[in-house]
């Protein structure tokens, strides 16, 4: 019996160990890349303006009106469906993004799909303008390369923003 209880508390000394030392190698270990938004703070009411050029050559060049509807310019003037344009501003407001690290190097664009790239998603207001250079999908299927025309860095963006673009 004195046998069998002392084998029980070297297990559960051992346990006790092991699960000590797993939880600090866990505290140790520092976590992935911050993620944030892609545009925090993106206002989808101030932008009056879209312009997308497509992987297939197309261009088309959307204006919001004064009573708030849009309006395709280009390639011709009619109404697109309100609801498509919507969605275009609201995954852009709440697109996400992880910065990539390749071992302290800078991913190349050109080997992302960003040079040429495939979308453009080029929008703003009155006074201000912002354009997004989306690449190919990452392999795990899960995000695009990305990058914010003016910057060098290349991030991994929330899928959602080029899902549309690739359905037109």
């Amino acid at each position: 019996l004195t046998s069998r209880l002392l084998t029980l508390g070297l297990l559960v000394a051992l346990a006790v160990g092991l699960y000590w030392f797993g939880s600090r190698e866990d505290s140790l270990v520092s976590s992935g890349p911050a993620t944030g938004l892609l545009y925090p703070g993106l206002d989808v009411n101030s932008v009056t303006s879209i312009d997308l050029a497509l992987r297939a050559g197309q261009y088309i060049e959307f204006q919001r009106e004064p009573g708030g509807l849009w309006r395709i310019t280009r390639p011709g003037l009619e109404y697109p469906r309100q609801e498509l344009v919507a969605s275009l501003l609201d995954d852009l407001a709440r697109a996400t993004v992880e910065p990539l690290e390749v071992g302290g190097e800078r991913l190349a664009a050109a080997t992302v799909g960003l040079e040429p790239p495939r979308h453009t998603i080029r929008f703003g207001g009155a006074s201000w303008q912002e354009t997004l250079l989306i690449g190919d999908v990452d392999p795990l299927g899960r995000m695009v390369y990305a990058r914010r025309a003016g910057s060098d860095a290349v991030v991994l963006a929330t899928r959602n923003l080029a899902t549309p673009l690739d359905q037109h």
